[in-house]
């Protein structure tokens, strides 16, 4: 049995004898992640996702079942292996779509970022630098910018938060030391 493989895009071509059971099955499972993907942390998530669809397009190449791939799919990955309806899913896809069908995520549509952008965030923590005693609605009307997003470039990406009010001593003027005076005064006449 030999395969071909593009490690670019992870394709792997079936060549001959797609009769393998057992153990040499598993050996070449292993063998073909190790080849496909050389250097690569195999603990990311999205790196071993990879390597079980390459391995499942191994063996939907070589003829296997679903419910065939998934116990070949078991012993390789332990309890990490993607449920017997993910497979069933990736199975139907692979033999429709023949050897050329990627194994990665495709791109999903979607709107960019527009609000929270480098420069936005950069802007707001300049306003920030200039004067931290700014509320949300002055920050986000000189940043020309809504309230819902300046308050979550402070939070998510500035993470900063709101520190709990508190009473700073001032110096009274003349006029209000007087005012309190007279207050002081009625209030002792009354009582």
């Amino acid at each position: 049995m030999s395969a071909q493989i593009d490690p670019k895009i992870g394709h792997c071509v079936l060549v001959s004898d797609p009769n393998v059971a057992g153990e040499k099955m598993r050996f070449m499972i292993c063998l073909l992640l190790v080849s496909v993907i050389p250097g690569v942390d195999a603990m990311d998530p999205k790196v071993e996702k990879n390597e079980q669809r390459i391995a499942l397009k191994f063996l939907v190449q070589s003829g296997k079942r679903p419910s065939e791939c998934l116990r070949a799919l078991q012993p390789v990955f332990g309890n990490k292996t993607m449920s017997e309806t993910q497979v069933r899913f990736c199975h139907r896809r692979f033999k429709e779509g023949g050897p050329n069908t990627p194994t990665t995520d495709l791109p999903r549509p979607g709107r960019p970022r527009s609000s929270r952008t480098a420069g936005n965030i950069s802007r707001v923590s300049t306003l920030l630098e200039d004067s931290c005693r700014r509320s949300v609605r002055e920050l986000a009307s000189e940043a020309d910018l809504s309230q819902t997003v300046t308050f979550n470039i402070l939070r998510k990406d500035l993470k900063l938060r709101k520190r709990a009010a508190c009473l700073v001593p001032t110096f009274l003027s003349d006029t209000q030391k007087e005012v309190r005076a007279q207050l002081c005064d009625e209030n002792l006449t009354r009582w």
